[in-house]
């Protein structure tokens, strides 16, 4: 098989077409971290899956998506063209529709293939081709995603699936199941013609029941063995998984504890800005007084002019009244010296009366009409006359110069204020100006604190892109999970060791049990039965032993082709030698280990990261070439950015090994694009491959929809 083109359309970041043309050899596809490059391994993972069946609109690309207006349509579809037995094409895709601004349903989901027949191209479904020319057990050999998948030995499915395929292993197991059987049943003979033998009988009984009993504790102990290994599979699959997206874990729940600790600033930041009510303020903590030190300051000036005024005023009336009171006292002096011209009492009351009512003096006899100023005289006379009779005491009172104290008492409010309370009137523009500058500084923090926050959402964002359909749950969990699963493996791999022990007890104690059974001693068809039995043990143990030297001849010859791999892959480097172990766990699936030895036989217990891929990487091109050599088909490798653990050198010399091999490969790597994300052409230049470049359009932003992958041919 060998592949020819690929297309691509609105999967995921492929926004539209994207046209792959696949050379024979190598090809290289380059791409920085998010670019999409392990998008494009995924679409053709999704391609050949021939379990998937149904439309997923999440798989649609984002910017596509969001071009569509509510109703309208658009299709999803990834195709492979490629030469097996005459050229075939296969291609999956299903139809998207926007059904609200934020819905969208898949349809229309199609699976199908052509074949060509002479001049003439033939349809199929997509299953019956991908089946048949490149089926699942293939693509386990020939897919992988990253340095963690590179073991494909450790897995005994697989390893089981690929020695019975390509090997003569499986031309043997029947064989062995059939002689197995025959040896069985002639031990259940034998071991009922015991029981029945009177010489035997009482022993063979007990040790029948007692073999009873191991057989149980055996069937329960594999059921054990099998739950604990699948769980241990289970767990080490979750784990891997896991480990290859640690990084990005580790860093999403870094910034995500950051972000945390920088929103309880911001929080205790805001709340501290808004502890206080400026308008509330006002009155509550009297800052409405801030302008009062100025209003102060000019009501102490007045009152102290009016206070200066009032003093003279003061002054000026006290020496006019002063002298008033002089003219006062003199003239008293002068009247108590001359006496009065006329005693209050002359004439008496009633003489007065008469005298007015007459409107006649008659002291001096001339006359007084009302009104006149002698009758007005008269009319005083008798008012004074009046009041000496019936004196009415005035209280005295002081003749001030100002009635009101209002000045004084203004001046003595203005001497008041200006004391401590003139001080702690002044704090309050001291607090208005402290608090408005914290505030101020405060304002400044919180936008520094968004900014921050902003930043490293945008950086979690960045890593959600890169993760290759990660979701933020699976990355916050990560860690968490991770040791969880740890755990669980641990108790896996432990009880799983325990469960062996005591299977390898049972089965020693099963054959001890029948050593005894045989042993006892028979006659006549009991002989027979023992000598049948052991006739068909040992046809038994010839097949097996023919099988197990089989596979050990496979592992061998894998073995062998590996290293020659190895060497080529590690060119002027140390490279020691690749060994593969085999072993059968209790559930009789084989497995086999794969490690590097020195050539003084010791393992290399602590191999770098390019030594083991390249170890791995060797194993599985071996397992090409024999798969190749056994059924006469090609297979293409592919893989997703395996050589992440290499040096630069070690890089260039591993791709221009990879370059020389006689075997299509497609690797998608971030290799060859320096840390300013420059292509490194000088290193791509001795190359012979076909290279791609894969990057994201400019102008994107963290919106997905704005994300597009473009691909460009640069060698």
């Amino acid at each position: 098989m060998i592949i020819k083109h690929i297309n691509i359309k609105n999967y995921l970041s492929y926004y539209d077409d994207n046209f792959f043309e696949i050379s024979e050899g190598l090809t290289l596809l380059l791409g920085d971290n998010g670019d999409g490059k392990t998008t494009f391994f995924d679409a053709v993972k999704w391609l050949l899956d021939t379990t998937t069946r149904i439309p997923i609109p999440e798989l649609a690309s984002a910017k596509a998506k969001s071009e569509l207006a509510v109703g309208e349509s658009m299709t999803v579809s990834v195709s492979m063209t490629f030469e097996h037995m005459g050229e075939k094409i296969v291609e999956k895709s299903f139809d998207v529709k926007r059904v609200s601004d934020t819905d969208f349903r898949g349809s229309n989901f199609s699976f199908r293939g052509y074949v060509e027949s002479g001049t003439e191209r033939i349809s199929r479904s997509g299953e019956e081709i991908v089946n048949g020319c490149f089926d699942a057990f293939m693509q386990r050999f020939s897919m992988f995603k990253g340095e963690s998948q590179l073991n494909v030995l450790n897995d005994a499915t697989a390893f089981t699936q690929l020695i019975n395929t390509y090997s003569d292993l499986k031309e043997f197991e029947p064989l062995v199941e059939l002689t197995d059987s025959f040896a069985q049943k002639s031990y259940n003979v034998l071991e009922r013609e015991k029981k029945n033998d009177s010489k035997t009988a009482a022993k063979a009984t007990e040790i029948s029941a007692k073999l009873s009993g191991v057989r149980t504790r055996i069937v329960n102990i594999k059921n054990d063995i099998k739950t604990y290994s699948d769980s241990q599979k289970r767990y080490g699959q979750r784990l891997e998984i896991l480990e290859k997206n640690q990084e990005a874990s580790e860093k999403y729940n870094e910034i995500e504890e950051r972000i945390k600790n920088k929103n309880n600033t911001l929080s205790t930041l805001k709340a501290n800005r808004s502890s206080v009510n400026l308008n509330i303020a006002l009155l509550d903590k009297q800052w409405i007084l801030c302008a009062f030190p100025d209003i102060l300051h000019e009501f102490q000036v007045k009152c102290s002019k009016f206070s200066k005024l009032k003093r003279q005023i003061e002054k000026d009336w006290n020496i006019e009244n002063g002298v008033k009171k002089g003219k006062q006292e003199a003239l008293k002096e002068v009247q108590a010296m001359i006496g009065e011209e006329l005693r209050w009492d002359i004439p008496d009351k009633q003489t007065m009366e008469e005298m007015i009512a007459a409107e006649k003096c008659w002291v001096c006899g001339h006359p007084a009409p009302k009104g006149s100023d002698e009758y007005n005289y008269m009319v005083r006379r008798l008012e004074e006359y009046n009041k000496r009779l019936n004196p009415v005491k005035e209280p005295e009172v002081e003749e001030k110069c100002f009635v009101s104290e209002q000045i004084d008492e203004l001046q003595t409010l203005a001497l008041r204020l200006g004391g401590e309370p003139a001080v702690e009137v002044a704090k309050k523009a001291l607090d208005i100006q402290e608090r408005l500058e914290l505030e101020a500084f405060l304002d400044g923090k919180i936008r520094e604190l968004k900014t921050e926050i902003e930043e490293m959402n945008k950086e979690k964002a960045r890593i959600l892109l890169n993760s290759d359909g990660l979701t933020e749950d699976m990355l916050l969990k990560n860690m968490s999970d991770y040791m969880g699963l740890t755990k669980l493996k641990s108790e896996a791999e432990s009880k799983l060791e325990s469960a062996k022990r005591q299977l390898d007890e049972a089965l020693e104690e099963e054959d001890i049990l029948k050593r005894e059974m045989e042993q006892l001693p028979g006659t006549g068809m009991v002989n027979v039965y023992s000598k049948v039995n052991m006739c068909f043990e040992k046809i038994f143990k010839a097949f097996k032993g023919a099988k197990e030297a089989n596979l050990t001849q496979f592992l061998c010859n894998l073995e062998t082709t590996a290293n020659k791999y190895l060497v080529r892959l590690n060119v002027d480097d140390y490279h020691g030698v690749i060994k593969l172990k085999r072993s059968i766990n209790r559930n009789g699936e084989t497995t086999a280990t794969i490690d590097l030895y020195s050539t003084n036989g010791d393992k290399i217990s602590h191999k770098s990261g390019s030594q083991e891929v390249t170890m791995y990487m060797s194993v599985l091109f071996a397992i090409s070439e024999l798969t190749t050599i056994a059924k006469s088909e090609n297979y293409p490798l592919i893989f997703d950015a395996p050589a992440s653990t290499f040096g630069d050198a070690k890089a260039g010399a591993f791709y221009n090994v990879v370059d020389g091999l006689d075997k299509q490969c497609i690797i998608v790597t971030k290799d060859f694009i320096d840390e300013n994300h420059h292509i490194q052409m000088d290193s791509l230049n001795s190359l012979t491959c076909k290279v791609y470049q894969i990057r994201k359009a400019e102008g994107y932003t963290e919106d997905l929809s704005t994300v597009r992958t473009v691909i460009t041919a640069i060698k």
